[in-house]
C-alpha cells in the first residue's frame, strides 16, 4: 500500500476553542451556549457527538487544565452530566468518536499530546479500552511525538496525524488491528521542511471520495489530501 499527497488550496478560515462553545442544530441555528467553568486555565479543545442520542444532543468535550478533567459529558441544556479521563490523560488534543458497524457500537478515540498517546474509550461508562503509542519517532512499536488527532474510515483503519510541533511531522494509518498500513511525512531524524508536512494537525475522513483530508500548519496554512 502507499499513499500519496496533493495540495487543493487554503482554508477558509479557522477558530479556536477558548472559554465557550455554542451549540448548532443542523440548519446552524443556536441550541444552547455552554458556558466554560470557572476555574482559571482551563480551555476547550476538542468535541465529539454520539449520534446514537441526537435527540438528546449528548456532547463530549476535551478540555486542558490543571484542575479539569479532560472529558466532560454535556446534556441537551449544556449541564455537565459525567467526566472521564482523570489520571489516563494528560494533554488532551483531539477527538473523534467512531462509529463500529462490526461491533455495533460506538467508540471515543482521543489524542494525549504530551504523552504521546491514542486512547479508545467506551463513552458511556468512560472505561478505557485501548491505549496506543509512546513519545518517540519509531514505527514498530509504534510512537509518536505531539499526536494532535485521529480519523477512521468504514473498514476501522485509522489515520492518524503525528505533528503539531512535536518531534515528528507524519501522518499515520493503522489497519483495524493496529498494524502500519502506510506513512507519509517525516520523523525525528529529518527536518520537517523537507518533507510534505511542517506540523501536521487537525484531520478527517471523506467517505464519499475515500480520501483521508486534512490541514496542517506552514507558511500558506494549505489543505493536503491523501490516498
Amino acid at each position: 500500500s502507499h499513499a500519496t499527497s496533493r495540495r487543493i488550496g487554503p482554508p477558509k478560515h479557522s477558530r479556536a476553542l477558548h472559554k465557550s462553545m455554542v451549540l448548532l442544530s443542523p440548519a446552524c441555528s443556536p441550541l444552547s451556549c455552554v458556558q466554560a467553568t470557572a476555574i482559571t486555565g482551563v480551555s476547550s479543545c476538542a468535541v465529539g457527538v454520539d449520534p446514537r442520542v441526537a435527540d438528546a444532543r449528548v456532547v463530549y468535550v476535551g478540555q486542558r487544565g490543571k484542575h479539569a478533567p479532560p472529558i466532560i459529558v454535556l446534556g441537551p441544556d449544556g449541564r455537565m452530566l459525567r467526566s472521564f479521563g482523570t489520571g489516563l490523560i494528560e494533554t488532551m488534543h483531539g477527538m473523534h468518536m467512531q462509529q463500529d458497524d462490526k461491533a455495533g457500537q460506538m467508540f471515543l478515540w482521543v489524542t494525549d499530546s504530551h504523552a504521546g498517546k491514542v486512547m479508545k474509550f467506551e463513552p458511556t461508562t468512560g472505561k478505557l479500552l485501548v491505549t496506543l503509542g509512546s513519545l518517540g519517532t519509531g514505527i514498530s512499536p509504534i510512537q509518536f511525538g505531539s499526536v494532535a488527532d485521529i480519523a477512521f474510515d468504514a473498514d476501522g483503519s485509522l489515520y492518524i496525524s503525528d505533528g503539531d510541533g512535536g518531534v515528528n511531522a507524519r501522518i499515520m494509518k493503522l489497519d483495524s488491528s493496529f498494524k502500519v498500513v502506510w506513512v507519509v511525512g517525516n520523523n525525528g531524524t529529518v527536518a520537517p521542511a523537507a518533507g510534505p508536512f511542517e506540523s501536521p494537525h487537525s484531520l478527517d475522513y471523506d467517505p464519499t471520495t475515500r480520501r483521508c483530508v486534512r490541514t496542517f500548519v506552514n507558511a500558506d496554512s494549505a489543505y493536503q489530501q491523501l490516498h
